[in-house]
């Protein structure tokens, strides 16, 4: 029977729950405000007008937003600053110099706002495309304050500046609710913007490829589309609507304000994220509830007393709520890795270095004046706000931007409870921040990135209105501070030393850098220690740190419990620096450029707080020094902006730079090799494992059954069965291959056997116990490690720091097999595996071969009983393969059982007991290897048919290459041939003067420093259909990519028609007549079949001859030209990607996986329609795994294994040795007589 926790997942609980809460509480907020006017028809209508017409703004700028972010992926924190300037640069045209209103509405949004969009797009944010997040958010933050900071500067912020509204306060009655004109007119525009887009993004070109990159940018680029084009026009539009925003709010305010006309259209975000970021219709209806919410809270409730502001955190309080229950805001995504590793300093050079900055601390305290002092006390305590960062953001990449909301109940508490200005206040204030921390990190905890960064701003917003703002708390006015007092001394009076007069305010500087670096190495400790470590392997890869049993969520409230009592105890000394604390000491605005500046400064390095400190306080400084200065003035206003901007291009920060340039000239000096460099000379796979033993695996509590069971397993992904009631037994000491092709199921199944994947139906068990619906974790804590395809060691961290996270982790059950501590695990494993030589190398720096072994080790660390390995062999060469090989039979002696997936057949076949191989997420066949090898319906898999048929080089007899396999009565084929069969005569194989078309020389390419293609050599002449075969992972597809321009090869030449295509953009290459049918169904989901086929125009087609040659071809897609793309079967998608490769005449024609997860009735009658159009003269290179189809049509076949091409002739000849290839056995090139010559050189392997 199905269980509950199956039914019902995980998500879908909690989000039921928390939608009923959320409606719990609204439900009483509603009862407890209600203002008790009567609810008349003439109310109705003024609230839904008002909230119209508010909805109407937030939804044109929520358009902007989405249209900016979805063809770009960045989220742009300007948003809100654009408007309001562009509102700005309306009041100049409108007010200052008299211009008509439609004029100047008209120069605004079609002149300047295009102007300053492309600007923005080509100057800053193509640069930030693949940027970590954190600079992403930083530079849209440095934007935004730049824009402000240029507003406050060319419009004095002491001057009032008002723009009149549309035909002034005339209008009309409806009924007897009064709506002026210039609502009408926000109403008339927010519909027909919309209708506008509507009309831009479905009926022309630009708006089509604008919609296509938004679900796949590499694809958009594969029909000759340019992605830049369309994220260039994105961004003027989204600053057009910003623009728009601007100006129709502007109009609802009494004033123009650079600050509140930010955050006014800030608010929008929540609109943004209901739309999920993608849909412009949704973003309108979000703009419309958040209108409506305002609107209906301003006619029918009363907010008095203690909720006066409540009403200004309405917009903040959706935005928290679409955060956390909009599905996609819960996306999952890998940390992009650092350049350079963390920088720890040593004990003795972090005491140096603090010494030196308290001795420094007093001789400014002798030396300046009480005016001088206060900034270098300023400066000691942003950098102790910086300091809270540190481990949060800079090691955990977390994104808080309620920092300041922390420091500002710090501030209370020292005030409220921290007796009188005792010293010990401090620990109070840290102390019931901690909470706080808490509170902001628990409904937030399962986000990341951007949504993560939007929640902790929603909630500095809201506790701005519904904390700060309560009487109680700073109320509308300041508290006032009591000075400090340290153990009886008040630190803030004048004070005499050895003969020195020290000024008011000396000692409290001097205190809080003592202070502050008693904080810092506390921090620097932290990161030495298990924690620290922890903390940077959850920033490199959360899956891999999850799978070692790291509880996520702890981990994550752990480091927000610390990074809070930090920034408490910074607000406690912040009360005492200002006096008098109030709401405005601690706004959000207040708060960004503490994130901003210690990016800029070195996020994870305590050194970058203080450069970060010091950079954001010399502006002030400045504007307070020398307030007449005009160049100064506008410096001290835009220079935070404008360096915030600026670390797009570093965003290792200052700190880091300039270690790194000091470390290169003594490196220069001495005439020493850089790290990576020596690393790459001193590691590989050892054979010195045989010096000791490992402990034992823990003892299992049921032996009686198997380690781990998979019980009747399924898994579902919408309509599509990826797995279909699987059952598997991992037996103790044995290892157990899962094989199968390209869709099979098998990632799938390992994610489920790994708790990453809930199954649908089924039960899993561990050691006897059913753990169905575990986490990730919990099934690491029961004796389950696994490695990752994808390397996922924590490059950031050395090779013994990755070892030591996994046994820091599992020191409860070391200890209890008395194995001895962490370290003594961690050395004992570098011994055994033979890594003493790169023990502290970072892990990022290291070769293949030995970061796989790197990820065992860390495995082995936790002590399990079962090791489950995805992919181990990629990347490694023969020796190391072997190596690895006599490895994993050690590890299965001691009694571990072992799962392994792997598309190196010989490798598996070789070391495997048992064998288990999927097919379409059914088991198909089980056993040794030796019987799995012999399988028809395995040899059917992988093939594409029982074996008798995969060495027949040409169609069979009497069959022409037309021929359209007969079909059932009542039906029909689902793809024409241009020419039937028999009425045209074989197409020539090309000679050996025919010219090349396509060649590859010497090729080697590979991703992540990984080489998938080692060294390949092929020639495609002219007319020639050449098929590259091979197994799963054998490097097919990255041949396609060198060939199609989308991958640059590490070493080597490739070719079209005689000419390098190195530096050539792929766009270009199609537009020259190359033409891709990408793997993995080459469509765009959320575009019809017929925009699908629309976007082949950029290859110099008409949309008339398109559409007609492509349902020509494929009478089935004509029947659905109006469907998404999303929604067609797998068969008629792959037919659709054909279609549209078709319809465009190309010259060159590359396919790859043609039948990657299709029927083959289906692969049958799409390679009917390949043989149809070879006989045109087309060359075609056609990369596929099953041989059968795609031999009858090609002239020539390479087999491409692991990398190397190991032999290139005739179709017949591969077909004969693909099976042994495939499957692990032995195939040898056959006798000179069978191979014909080669259409170019030949790589053996």
């Amino acid at each position: 029977m199905t269980d509950i926790r199956q039914a019902l997942s995980r998500e879908r609980t909690r989000t039921y729950a928390g939608a009923l809460v959320v409606a719990a509480i609204v439900a009483v907020i509603i009862q407890q405000s209600w203002s008790g006017l009567p609810v008349t028809g003439s109310a109705i209508l003024g609230f839904v007008i008002t909230g119209i017409a508010l909805g109407s703004i937030y939804g044109v700028a929520a358009q902007g937003l989405v249209v900016t972010y979805a063809t770009s992926g960045v989220f742009n924190f300007a948003q809100g600053a654009i408007g309001m300037f562009l509102a700005f640069v309306y009041w100049e045209f409108r007010v200052d110099i008299g211009l008509p209103t439609i004029v100047g509405i008209l120069l605004t949004v079609l002149v300047a706002a295009p102007i300053m969009g492309v600007l923005i797009e080509r100057g800053i944010m193509r640069y930030l495309t693949d940027s970590p997040i954190v600079a992403q958010l930083v530079v849209t933050i440095g934007l935004m304050l730049g824009l402000m900071g240029l507003a406050a500067s060319l419009w004095n912020p002491n001057t009032s500046h008002t723009i009149p509204t549309f035909f002034g306060s005339s209008g009309f009655n409806i009924g007897s609710t009064f709506l002026p004109y210039y609502r009408v007119v926000t109403i008339a525009t927010g519909i027909a913007v919309g209708l506008l887009l509507r009309f831009l993004l479905y009926h022309t070109r630009l708006g089509v490829t604008m919609r296509a990159v938004v679900d796949n940018r590499e694809l958009t680029v594969l029909n000759g589309a340019r992605p830049a084009s369309a994220t260039m026009t994105a961004w003027a539009l989204g600053s057009s609507m910003a623009a728009l925003a601007g100006i129709f709010l502007s109009e609802e305010l009494s004033t123009l304000d650079p600050g509140t006309l930010t955050l006014f259209i800030v608010d929008a975000f929540a609109a943004a994220i209901i739309a999920r970021l993608r849909s412009l219709p949704m973003a309108y209806v979000g703009g419309l509830i958040i209108g409506l919410t305002l609107s209906f809270q301003e006619n029918f409730l009363s907010w008095t007393g203690r909720w006066t502001s409540a009403p200004q955190a309405i917009p903040a309080a959706l935005l928290f709520i679409a955060v956390l229950f909009v599905k996609d805001a819960r996306i999952k995504g890998r940390a992009k890795p650092r350049k350079t590793a963390d920088r720890i300093p040593a004990t003795r050079n972090a005491l140096l270095g603090f010494a030196a900055l308290i001795v420094i601390a007093a001789v400014c305290a002798a030396t300046l004046d009480r005016t001088n002092l206060r900034m270098v006390t300023l400066v000691v305590l942003t950098a102790f706000v910086m300091l809270s960062l540190v481990p949060l953001t800079g090691w955990a990449n977390q994104i808080s931007l309620a920092q300041i909301t922390l420091v500002g109940f710090g501030a209370f508490a020292m005030v409220e409870w921290g007796f009188n200005g005792n010293v010990l206040g401090l620990l109070i204030a840290a102390a019931l921040t901690v909470p706080v921390g808490m509170i902001m990190a628990g409904p937030a905890i399962r986000l990341q990135g951007i949504y993560l960064a939007l929640a902790t701003m929603a909630f500095a917003r809201l506790a701005e209105f519904l904390f700060f703002d309560q009487p109680h708390v700073f109320g509308n006015g300041n508290l006032q501070v009591p000075p400090l007092s340290v153990f009886g001394l008040q630190v803030e009076n004048p004070f005499s030393f050895l003969g020195i007069s020290f000024a008011q305010g000396a000692g409290f500087l001097i205190f809080t850098t003592i202070l502050f670096s008693v904080v810092g190495l506390i921090v620097i400790a932290v990161q030495r220690r298990s924690f620290g470590r922890r903390l940077v392997a959850l920033r490199d890869s959360p899956d891999a740190a999850s799978m070692l049993g790291m509880s996520l969520t702890l981990t994550k409230l752990g480091v927000f419990m610390f990074s809070a009592a930090i920034a408490g105890l910074a607000g406690g000394l912040f009360a005492f620096y200002y006096t008098s604390v109030g709401t405005t000491d601690f706004q959000l605005t207040a708060g960004l450029p503490y994130l901003l500046l210690l990016v800029v400064g070195g996020v994870s390095v305590v050194g970058g707080t203080v450069v970060g400190a010091i950079l954001l306080v010399q502006f002030a400084w400045l504007n307070q020094a020398f307030p007449d200065n005009t160049f100064l003035t506008w410096f001290a206003n835009l220079g935070p902006g404008l360096i915030g901007i600026g670390v797009g291009r570093n965003p290792e920060g200052i700190w880091e730079h300039e270690v790194q340039n000091i470390a290169k000239l003594r490196r220069r000096l001495m005439g020493a090799k850089p790290a990576p460099e020596r690393a790459a000379e001193t590691t590989g796979l050892s054979e010195v494992r045989e010096l000791t033993r490992l402990p034992s695996p823990a003892a299992r509590a049921n032996t009686g059954r198997p380690a781990v069971e998979l019980r009747d397993v399924s898994v579902r992904f919408g309509g599509l069965l990826a797995v279909n009631k699987v059952s598997l037994d991992l037996q103790d000491g044995q290892i157990i291959g899962l094989i199968g092709p390209n869709g099979a199921g098998k990632t799938t199944l390992f994610n489920v056997a790994t708790g990453m994947q809930e199954p649908n139906q089924g039960r899993i068990f561990v050691d006897g116990k059913d753990v169905t619906g575990a986490r990730p974790n919990q099934f690491a804590r029961l004796g389950l490690a696994r490695t990752f395809q994808r390397l996922e060691v924590f490059g950031s961290l050395s090779v013994r720091d990755n070892i030591r996270v996994a046994a820091d982790l599992h020191r409860r059950r070391w200890a209890r097999t008395g194995a001895g501590r962490p370290d003594v695990i961690a050395e004992t494993i570098i011994e055994h595996l033979g890594l003493q030589a790169v023990a502290d190398t970072r892990a990022e720096l290291l070769p293949t071969g030995t970061a796989r072994l790197v990820e065992v080790a860390r495995a082995l660390a936790t002590q399990p009983r079962v090791l489950l390995l995805d992919e181990p062999s990629s990347g490694l060469s023969a020796s190391e393969t072997e190596t690895f090989a006599a490895l994993l039979r050690g590890l299965a002696s001691t009694g571990i059982a072992i799962l392994v997936v792997e598309h190196d057949m010989g490798f598996i076949m070789n070391l495997c007991h048992h064998i288990v191989v999927l097919d379409a997420g059914q088991v198909i066949a089980t056993g040794t290897p030796a019987e799995v090898q012999v399988d028809p319906r395995v040899l059917e898999a992988y093939l594409g048919t029982g074996g008798e048929e995969a060495g027949r080089p040409a169609l069979a007899e009497g069959t022409g290459a037309g021929t359209v396999a007969a079909e059932p009565a009542g039906t029909r084929p689902v793809a024409l041939v241009t020419e039937p069969a028999g009425t045209a005569p074989a197409k020539p194989r090309p000679e050996a003067d025919v010219p090349v078309a396509l060649a590859l020389d010497g090729v080697s390419a590979g991703y992540g420093g990984i080489d998938v293609l080692r060294d390949i050599s092929l020639t495609v002449r002219s007319g020639e259909v050449c098929a590259v075969l091979g197994p799963n992972g054998a490097g097919k597809s990255t041949a396609l990519k060198v060939l199609s321009g989308q991958l640059t090869p590490t070493k080597g030449t490739a070719s079209i028609n005689g000419q390098p295509i190195a530096g050539v953009p792929t766009e270009r290459l199609v537009r020259g007549g190359l033409c891709v049918v990408p793997e993995g169904r080459g469509v765009f989901p959320n575009l019809t079949v017929t925009d699908n086929l629309k976007m082949a125009s950029f290859a110099g087609a008409s949309y008339a001859d398109i559409l007609e040659k492509s349902f020509h071809h494929f009478p089935r897609l004509g029947e659905r030209r109006t469907q998404l793309a999303g929604k067609l079967s797998g068969g008629e998608q792959q037919m659709l990607s054909m279609a549209r490769a078709l319809a465009v005449n190309p010259s060159i024609l590359l396919v790859d996986e043609l039948s990657m997860g299709l029927a083959p009735k289906i692969v049958e009658e799409l390679y009917e329609v390949l043989a149809g159009i070879a006989r045109q003269g087309l060359t075609i290179l056609v990369v596929e795994q099953f041989a059968a189809e795609v031999l009858k049509v090609a002239d020539s076949g390479a087999l491409l294994i692991n990398g190397r091409i190991t032999f290139h002739g005739e179709p017949g000849v591969v077909g004969d040795m693909v099976s042994s290839a495939y499957l692990g056995g032995e195939h040898t090139a056959p006798a000179p007589e069978r191979v014909r010559e080669a259409s170019g050189p030949v790589a053996a392997s």
